[in-house]
């Protein structure tokens, strides 16, 4: 008899888990029973992040992990919660689709040919986005599988290459962006005009800018990427003019709350989870009326390009703070100059 298909909201969790009447529950075995108080379901929690805790305060995380399967299981209860609320999210859906697939394997037994055949199958079912991803999330498991001394090697690495893919190059015309400023509200003209005097910082950057960031030298950011990375925009006259307009703005801003907030002073960000669904749905609410009316669609991010028009690759990747400038050169129409 084969086995019953689990339901649309329980396939991105591990095995024998389950959501019902707004907890996890686990499914024990008879064989584990003993360790849930002899439950044959026991309720981890009301939320992911506190039924994981439960969970891996329950069993003990072997340090010979003997398949894949405890691999990945070890790499989501204890490197996972490190990443970003982002990153944490995207390999989430991963996950499942690794355990599916490579689960039941000894470490050792995984090979690049098996590996490709997986991309190509997710490539096929979903897109090469998402078979990148993947192999991004397969590859770091199998890296810290390495430190923990699981295997001597990562398999990936040297043998496996992910999927062609061009960045999106879109280039924002200063005809498109003035009428779009035009249509919408005096704060996110304001918004556009801080990101681009500013020289790109992210939406999340921008969103998480509090009262207390604005120091007397500048505006203090936390790069989205790279948390330990903490630097200082310095005030310019344009800069410092937006920032008071927007504090000027409705509502009153006190203490230490958002610089970006709607009318009831709550910010458009989500600090937990990274999320900025009110922002994203306002954008693409304004971004539809202003393509109605003619102008080319181009998205939040694409601002980030063109704040850095006409400058040389190096000097873009120090702008954009990337750790690389294959990173840069691969998202942003950007020609190296090279003196002669």
């Amino acid at each position: 008899m084969a086995p019953q298909k689990r339901n649309s909201e329980n396939r991105k969790l591990p095995q024998y888990w389950r959501y019902r009447k707004g907890f996890y529950w686990f499914r024990t075995t008879a064989e584990n029973r003993r360790f849930w108080d002899d439950k044959v379901e026991f309720k981890l929690g009301r939320t992911e992040s506190e039924a994981f805790e439960n969970y891996a305060k329950r069993i003990a995380i072997s340090e010979n992990c003997e398949t894949l399967g405890e691999v990945f299981t070890r790499y989501r209860l204890e490197i996972l919660p490190t990443k970003s609320a982002s990153t944490q999210k995207q390999r989430k859906y991963c996950l499942p689709r690794l355990m599916t697939a490579f689960g039941d394997l000894i470490p050792h037994e995984l090979t690049p040919s098996m590996i490709y055949k997986y991309m190509d199958h997710v490539k096929k079912l979903k897109s090469e986005k998402w078979a990148n991803t993947d192999l991004e999330c397969l590859s770091h498991a199998l890296s810290c599988a390495v430190r923990w001394g699981t295997i001597d090697r990562n398999p990936i690495i040297g043998q496996v290459r992910k999927f062609s893919t061009r960045g999106r190059k879109h280039r924002v015309t200063d005809d498109d962006l003035l009428s779009f400023a035009e249509l919408i509200p005096r704060k996110w003209q304001l918004y556009i005009s801080l990101k681009l005097c500013t020289r790109g910082r992210r939406k999340g950057e921008l969103l998480r800018i509090k009262l207390t960031d604005c120091t007397a030298d500048g505006i203090e950011f936390r790069n989205n990427k790279n948390p330990d990375d903490i630097y200082l925009i310095e005030w310019t006259h344009n800069i410092k003019s937006i920032v008071n307009e927007i504090k000027s703005l409705p509502p009153r801003r006190i203490g230490n709350t958002y610089l970006f907030v709607n009318r009831h002073g709550k910010p458009y960000i989500n600090e937990t989870t990274g999320e900025t669904s009110g922002f994203d749905s306002m954008w693409q609410r304004w971004m539809k009326k202003a393509v109605d009316k003619g102008i080319h669609r181009f998205t939040e991010n694409d601002l980030r390009k063109k704040a850095i028009e006409g400058e040389s690759l190096q000097r873009a990747q120090e702008l954009l703070r990337h750790t690389t400038a294959q990173t840069t050169k691969k998202h942003y129409s950007i020609r190296d100059r090279i003196s002669t």
